[in-house]
């Protein structure tokens, strides 16, 4: 009987399942052992959970889990605490559902039993992902899917991997959710597991909707369709196949009584003469007669109540195959290919197909079946009538009742032959399926208006892209002429200054040599007036000299500017030495001054250009010395990365610091915070034009954690491409 069940709970019938797992246990606790008890109430007990009667089921699971307890089967006992824990969250009771699988965890690790321990902790990660305790949910999805990879448990892991993915997408994780669905689809393939493939298909359609990926929902959602279709045409097909054998067995059944009821009744009239006749010829024997006959007619009229119940039996079954086919919606139908004739059961709105004889050019069927249907149809039935296929599956429109064309998905197979393995009976199923093609239809006009939505949308994007670049090239050339007027500005206001004193210089030289004229020519030059006039004219030569000197420096800072012309060839230096060389250069730039410590941190080498590096370094050094706190030790930290495509170098100091509101501005041309102390504020200018057109990377300022500046900068390993496009730029 448990054999039985488990046929009727495979094929989906989980009520006929449940009435022979019954009567299994009924046998099992009047004649089985201890153990087989405990087997059959909790194969039971899963009947019921199918059912969602999760109290009957807890109460056969603990049944169950008292037999294997009193028996020391610690094995079994893991089984039951996985199944109640399991049912219990099915409840939603998860407060005892946590308790019986934290006990399967304990015994499970005290037996060292990976399987059983592997399915606690996937009934553990589906509380967990239930109650939104992710890390939790992770943790223990993780763990059994490490057991079940060992033991390659394609049924469990088609289980897992959707608990995984539905976690994930619970995370928004959707890319990992999206492969993880996927791999549990093929091991649900893989291991026929239906409710695991339905729940993934339906799932991953749903995080398409609703990351309004319509396209890929639509297509998992037909999948789905397609699969669960699939797998309840199979049941239904077994169920009908079960049933036919069901009532051809209750049919020989029924016979066999029929035949025993005549010879017993047969019987009976032959005991009534053979009574009458003793009657007649023996007198004495009237009361033994009499007594046998009415025993006769007792037995009679219980062999009479037997098979009246029998009916009654057949009957209900009958009812059940109705009420089954009612809430499936589905047609049974019969065709008998030898008398061609057609009965249909169920019919309903489709009631309008024509029954009983069909004559064989199925021209009757011309007047329901839409003509651009017709011939596909006919096709297929002819195929099986031929012999050629033993089953087979159409689509097609046929008129309703109400004079309407609905959709009909029509599966057939051959179920008797006759003696030469011809087609003798053919049954089969019609489902409407008139909602889905409908739904099929609103899909096509969604995806085409979707098309044009976008297309239109496309135009938009790329007119305002052809606005925006119109707008970003006025708006570069109106920062360029800005930045050539604060450039001329700056410069001409530098250079001005130690021209106007040589002129000032100048124009003093000028008074004291006429004033030595004006005495040479009234002969009254004395000595002293000689040397005063010489130490004036000294004195002016000195102002002019300085003048000068201070326009050439100026001159040869605006060059610097400029990055052209000064790249060399690309070699590779240690960073180290390049740092310490850029450091030496930047103290004696600012009168070694004493109390510096510097950091070289992560040495490595660098392939760039490496004059320009070098510039860099010094500058952005000297920037440091410049900027130290009066009074206290400068400290300077140097680093180095190298990474896929660039290398990146970081100076930081416990300097004075920059304050945020002007970090934008410092490598801005003559800005400056130091032109009481001479510096014209080209330092960052140059740093950041060799750091972008030479060295092709970036540049930026931000707070250091020593409490002073922090000059982060890339170079790019490919800087000569970088640098030969830069330079073009800047020519054009």
């Amino acid at each position: 009987m448990d054999r039985i069940g488990s046929t009727f709970r495979a094929v989906g019938d989980f009520d006929n399942a449940l009435h022979y797992r019954l009567q299994a246990v009924e046998g099992q606790l009047k004649y089985g052992s201890k153990r087989g008890q405990a087997t059959v109430l909790n194969n039971t007990a899963t009947i019921y959970k199918d059912l969602g009667r999760y109290d009957e089921a807890i109460e056969m699971h603990k049944r169950s889990l008292a037999l294997k307890e009193e028996l020391g089967y610690e094995r079994g006992m893991v089984y039951s605490y996985n199944n109640l824990g399991e049912t219990y969250r099915l409840s939603g009771d998860f407060k005892s559902a946590k308790l019986y699988l934290h006990k399967a965890q304990e015994l499970a690790t005290k037996l060292d039993n990976p399987m059983l321990l592997g399915a606690t902790n996937l009934y553990l990660g589906r509380i967990a992902l239930a109650e939104s305790r992710y890390q939790d949910a992770e943790r223990f999805l993780t763990d059994a899917m490490y057991t079940y990879r060992r033991r390659n448990s394609v049924t469990r892991l088609a289980e897992g991997l959707t608990e995984q993915a539905n976690l994930a997408f619970a995370q928004e994780q959707y890319k990992k959710a999206e492969t993880l669905y996927m791999e549990a689809i093929d091991y649900a393939q893989q291991s026929q597991k239906n409710v695991v493939l339905l729940n993934a298909y339906e799932s991953l359609s749903q995080m398409y909707a609703e990351l309004n990926n319509y396209k890929s929902a639509f297509e998992m959602q037909k999948r789905y369709q397609a699969s669960r279709d699939s797998l309840f045409d199979a049941n239904s097909q077994q169920r009908i196949e079960m049933l036919i054998v069901q009532n051809q067995i209750q049919e020989t059944q029924r016979h066999l009584s029929f035949l025993k009821q005549q010879a017993q009744l047969t019987e009976s009239k032959l005991k009534h003469k053979i009574a009458n006749r003793n009657l007649m010829i023996l007198g004495v024997l009237t009361l033994v007669a009499l007594v046998g006959y009415f025993y006769s007619r007792r037995v009679h009229k219980r062999e009479l109540a037997l098979l009246s119940r029998s009916h009654a039996a057949i009957a209900e079954k009958e009812q059940k195959l109705s009420l089954a086919l009612w809430a499936s919606g589905d047609v049974l139908w019969s065709w008998d290919v030898k008398n061609k004739i057609i009965s249909r059961e169920n019919a309903g709105r489709l009631d309008a197909l024509p029954e009983g004889q069909v004559d064989p050019s199925w021209e009757a069927y011309r007047s329901f079946v839409h003509e651009e249907d017709f011939d596909r149809l006919i096709a297929q039935l002819e195929a099986v009538k031929s012999n050629q296929e033993d089953a087979f599956e159409v689509s097609y429109r046929v008129k309703n009742k109400a004079g309407e064309w609905a959709w009909v998905q029509d599966k057939g197979k051959v179920v008797e032959t006759d003696e030469v393995g011809a087609p003798k009976k053919v049954a089969g199923i019609q489902h409407d399926i008139t909602i889905l093609k409908q739904q099929e239809a609103d899909l096509v006009v969604l995806n085409t208006e979707l098309e044009m939505r976008v297309k239109q949308r496309t135009h938009d994007l790329v007119e305002t892209l052809d606005k925006l670049k119109v707008t970003q090239q006025s708006l570069v050339e109106a920062e360029k002429m800005a930045a050539l007027g604060a450039l001329v500005a700056g410069l001409a206001h530098e250079i001005n200054t130690p021209l106007g004193t040589a002129m000032t210089a100048i124009t003093h030289l000028e008074a004291e040599l006429a004033q030595l004229k004006d005495k040479i020519a009234s002969q009254s030059l004395t000595k002293s007036n000689l040397q005063s006039g010489l130490d004036g004219i000294t004195s002016g030569k000195d102002i002019v000299l300085k003048g000068v000197e201070r326009a050439i420096g100026l001159v040869q800072q605006f060059k610097r500017v400029s990055v052209s012309g000064t790249e060399t060839e690309v070699a590779k230096a240690p960073f180290g030495e390049l740092v310490e060389t850029a450091f030496r250069c930047a103290k004696s730039n600012n009168g070694e001054p004493d109390n510096i410590e510097l950091c070289v941190n992560q040495d490595g080498e660098v392939a760039t250009y490496l004059d320009p590096l070098m510039q860099v370094l010094e500058l952005l050094l000297s920037n440091a010395i410049q900027h130290a706190k009066p009074k206290t030790a400068l400290i300077i930290h140097a680093a180095f990365h190298e990474y896929d495509t660039y290398f990146e170098v970081v100076i930081e100091d416990n300097g004075v610091g920059v304050e945020a509101d002007i970090r934008n501005k410092i490598f801005e041309p003559f800005y400056t915070s130091m032109r009481h102390a001479g510096s014209v504020g080209l330092g960052l200018n140059i740093v950041f034009n060799l750091v972008v057109q030479l060295l092709g990377g970036e540049i930026h300022c931000e707070a250091s954690q020593l409490g002073g500046a922090k000059f982060r900068f890339s170079i790019a390993k490919n800087v000569d491409k970088v640098s030969a496009r830069s330079l073009q730029s800047e020519s054009e």
